[in-house]
């Protein structure tokens, strides 16, 4: 900086400022197996309202195939289904009828 003190007194170099590392924040989709099985172990309002925040279908046939391995109850079974319904029905595309 003390070369290029002139050049950044009259604003022809301006300093860099690195910018602050943003944290991730890890996704549900990206969850592994374990950290799956304790959100269907957890309280039932917890499972929907993991239900109703994902999109994904393959996270929610992942989420079926643990609750069924562990024989979760049909309450948790019909919920995670129904889940799974409603993003399969809204990732089909619509046929218009012409």
């Amino acid at each position: 900086t003390r070369m290029n003190k002139r050049h950044f007194e009259r604003g022809i170099i301006i300093p860099y400022v690195k910018p602050q590392e943003v944290q991730e924040t890890n996704r549900i989709e990206q969850a592994s197996d374990d950290e799956l099985k304790n959100i269907v172990n957890d309280k039932f309002m917890s499972l929907r309202a993991v239900l109703a925040k994902t999109d994904s279908d393959a996270l929610v046939n992942r989420l079926l195939t643990i609750a069924r391995a562990e024989d979760k109850s049909e309450k948790i079974i019909n919920a995670i289904e129904k889940r799974l319904v409603e993003i399969t029905n809204s990732n089909l595309p619509s046929q218009e009828e012409e």
